[in-house]
């Protein structure tokens, strides 16, 4: 019996040693096989298993448990999509309301100044007084307002009625009203280039093409036949602290972005080529009388995203010594 029990426990030794030496092989095949796909790896990039190959492929999981995985995963993923979509447009409705609250407040303290200015002008009903002559402009006001102005501008059946500045460059009253207060209207400006002297060939005058019809946003409307078909709108009115002028207009149209129209130094020659360009490129032909010996007035402003401008030309006809 004794021999016996010894016996059956000698052959569970040995069973235990087998399964060790077992364990041990397939531990070193595992290794190799490790060993290998390593190698392999190393050879060729990984590919990134998608989240729903993973679940589907799991063989803990039943059916309903990976559907039921995958459903709130979508879920998920759709819930953080809808809402990083609604924090752009929250962003964005909040910048174009910031945006559309400093542009109208812009617009409304340039309306209040342009009323207050417009005081400084007096018209005179005298039928015997030119149209130039009934224009009475309190320049002493405005220099003590802002010294940097050279003129006041009016064009019949626009809102363009204001006075002009002048700086050292053409960049300072893009973005500063009257007042040379930040303003993303700006002012009407007459280029840094005109002397103002009696002898300027081409005057040339800036504005903004505001969408509320301000500074030159109604130039565009001289392009219109209602506009140039009125012959009272040709004449414009443009004093300054010497002079009295009037204005014909003979060319309007719409140019791609150039610096040509905005010259302001010419020799005869080729004051006579600009006369000829610039009444060539017009929407109509005014049969007004431009040459060499002329002096112009040029308003310019951007359109079509500043890809064009809006020019009017007009040739002075009267010349009034206001002293």
């Amino acid at each position: 019996m004794k021999n016996k029990k010894k016996k059956d426990e000698k052959n569970q030794e040995i069973k235990v040693v087998e399964k060790n030496v077992e364990n041990i092989g397939t531990q070193a095949d595992d290794e190799d096989n490790i060993e290998i796909v390593t190698a392999k790896e190393a050879a060729e990039p990984k590919k990134k298993r998608r989240f729903s190959e993973v679940i589907k492929s799991n063989i803990f999981l039943s059916e309903n448990q990976k559907e039921e995985i995958l459903f709130k995963r979508r879920l998920s993923s759709k819930t953080v999509k809808i809402l990083g979509t609604q924090f752009i447009l929250l962003l964005i409705i909040v910048f174009c309301s910031v945006y559309i609250y400093f542009w109208l407040d812009e617009n409304k303290q340039n309306a209040t100044m342009k009323s207050k200015l417009q005081e400084t002008v007096t018209i005179v009903e005298d039928p015997e007084l030119t149209y130039a002559e009934k224009f009475q402009v309190d320049f002493d006001s405005l220099l003590a307002q802002n010294a940097d102005t050279v003129a006041w501008l009016k064009v019949n059946n626009t809102s363009i009625d204001y006075p002009v500045v002048q700086a050292s460059d053409n960049d300072y009253y893009l973005t500063r009203n009257f007042n040379k207060e930040n303003n993303g209207a700006g002012w009407v400006f007459a280029d840094y280039r005109c002397k103002f002297n009696g002898n300027d060939r081409n005057t040339v005058i800036y504005g903004h093409n505001r969408r509320d019809g301000s500074m030159f946003g109604t130039l565009a409307h001289t392009q219109t036949e209602e506009w140039y078909n009125n012959t009272d709108n040709w004449n414009i009115v443009f004093v300054t602290p010497n002079e009295r002028c009037e204005y014909k207009v003979f060319s309007i149209y719409q140019v791609l972005n150039e610096d040509y129209y905005i010259t302001t130094e010419f020799t005869n020659t080729s004051f006579e080529n600009f006369i000829v360009t610039i009444k060539s490129r017009s929407i109509k032909n005014f049969g007004v009388k431009v040459d060499v010996s002329s002096q112009v007035l040029t308003l310019s402003t951007c359109a079509g995203n500043n890809k064009y401008r809006n020019v009017l030309h007009a040739v002075k006809i009267e010349n009034k010594d206001k002293n």
